[in-house]
């Protein structure tokens, strides 16, 4: 982070602003609407200024070229003249002095940046981008714009106003930050967003009579295959509420970084011959942590139903009386097979599907069965036994040329895809030296990849998603 976001209070304060032009006006006027006092250095003004100056109070213009003791007893200093002269002269003055002081589109002579601003006043966003590209950051305003309700500005007094009252009834620094959240989301919310705010004011009063402890809670999440643009935006709230937060080895470190910040990230992966949680001590940990109150997600990666042991973790949360609520993820079969463009179902090849794990394709029956069923297989967590995968399929009746995709950190950009058949199988991912995760696809529809796979056409995933082990992952897990 190059600059602290901060917001300073102003209110009474000089600012001096350098400029007479359009440029300095706006300015001016932003500061101004902070309730600074606004002291305009120019020899000379242009139409904008004059205008701002004729319709504010709380400013003057002194009509003089810049001199350092103009700077005296400002607490803030903003620069944009059209002469870089001038510019750098009030910058080393306003540095020499100690003072915060910004040059309009020079980044280098700047110790804070002016950003774009979302004001629903009293909360306010600020966007910045260092001062590399303000077009992106009104580009962010303007998307920000679009989402934020004009009503916020009501709720946020809403709280101010209640904030002390609601200090002095929930003691547990816990139970009161619950009890907000569940106010803003709720009808509380809504009254106060639609300007009904007596109404809300007696709601909350309401609320804080009848409020007791909550109880903790489980959220088994679905992480998706990897790309956190894939992430449900249910699971992104529910990550944002979580005290705790058990996340596998799938889930990478930027949907991690989506987590709030106070949260506790505790890893439980698994993966072949290395366990660092088993699954009973998971669901153990899972149970201890709701009984002491605590919001609990438990993120995998794909879906929790599939291949996710998400059944056996609700069946232990029930069994234990522990309230859970299941977030769906996209699958892994999905998301991958979707990124290596191919279909899972096509009306010309087949018309279903079959999940199944790397280690039940030992059997022969079920084998016998799935080549039988003509369906396209999905064979999760088999890389390791793809020879064993190909023999045992050929043995069963499929076609020794099928073709078969490995693809694997599917939907990342450290995607790699494959295409083989069955008895070239085993060579050719020895051959690519694929690391997992990875997800076999078996089936005609492989052979579609060569005319719907979109990805490579636009020269490959866009997305900034850094796929990470568990030893890479920032510095919040706890034991």
């Amino acid at each position: 982070m190059e600059f602290l976001p901060i917001f300073l209070d102003l209110k009474g304060q000089k600012v001096v602003i350098v400029g007479g032009g359009r440029i300095a006006s706006r300015k001016a006027a932003l500061v101004h609407s902070a309730g600074a006092k606004i002291v305009v250095v120019s020899p000379r003004c242009g139409e904008a200024m004059h205008t701002w100056l004729a319709e504010n109070q709380r400013c003057s213009w002194v009509a003089e070229n810049f001199a350092a003791p103009h700077l005296e007893g400002a607490s803030l200093v903003i620069a944009a003249t059209d002469d870089a002269g001038v510019n750098h002269a009030v910058y080393d003055a306003a540095k020499a002095r100690g003072l915060p002081v910004n040059v309009a589109d020079q980044p280098h002579l700047c110790s804070f940046i002016l950003p774009a601003i979302v004001d629903r006043s009293p909360a306010v966003i600020a966007i910045s981008t260092g001062g590399r590209s303000p077009i992106l950051a009104r580009y962010l305003k303007a998307k920000l714009e679009q989402f934020l309700p004009f009503g916020l500005g009501t709720i946020t007094g809403l709280l101010g106003r209640w904030r002390e009252g609601v200090k002095q009834a929930i003691v547990d620094e816990r139970s009161r930050k619950r009890f907000w959240e569940r106010l803003i989301d709720g009808p509380i919310g809504e009254a106060a967003l639609s300007g009904h705010t007596e109404k809300a004011d007696a709601m909350i009063a309401t609320a804080l009579q009848s409020h007791a402890e909550s109880s903790g809670k489980v959220y088994i999440i679905g992480a998706g295959p990897g790309n956190p643009e894939l992430l449900t935006i249910r699971a992104q709230r529910l990550l944002q509420r979580a005290d705790v937060v058990l996340y596998d080895r799938l889930v990478g470190r930027e949907i991690l970084s989506l987590c709030r910040r106070e949260a506790r990230l505790i890893f439980v992966g698994k993966r072949a011959s290395l366990h660092y949680k088993t699954q009973a001590q998971t669901e153990a940990l899972m149970v201890k942590l709701a009984k002491q109150g605590l919001r609990v997600a438990r993120l995998k990666g794909g879906d929790p139903f599939v291949f996710g042991r998400g059944g056996e973790e609700c069946q232990t949360l029930r069994a234990e009386g522990i309230d859970y609520e299941v977030v769906p993820g996209i699958s892994a079969a999905n998301g991958a097979s979707a990124y290596a463009g191919i279909p899972l179902t096509h009306r010309d090849h087949t018309h279903g599907v079959s999940y199944v794990s790397g280690d039940a394709i030992a059997s022969p029956v079920l084998c016998k069965a799935l080549v039988a069923s003509a369906q396209t297989l999905v064979v999760y967590m088999g890389l390791s036994k793809a020879g064993e995968l190909a023999a045992n399929l050929q043995s069963a009746g499929m076609s020794a040329d099928m073709p078969v995709a490995v693809v694997s950190a599917g939907t990342t950009v450290a995607q790699q895809t494959v295409v083989s058949t069955l008895d070239h199988l085993e060579r050719d991912i020895h051959a690519a030296q694929l690391p997992s995760p990875a997800l076999l696809i078996v089936g005609s529809v492989v052979s579609l990849r060569e005319q719907l796979n979109w990805l490579e056409e636009r020269g490959g995933i866009e997305a900034e998603q850094v796929f990470s082990t568990p030893d890479a992952m920032i510095g919040r897990e706890a034991a």
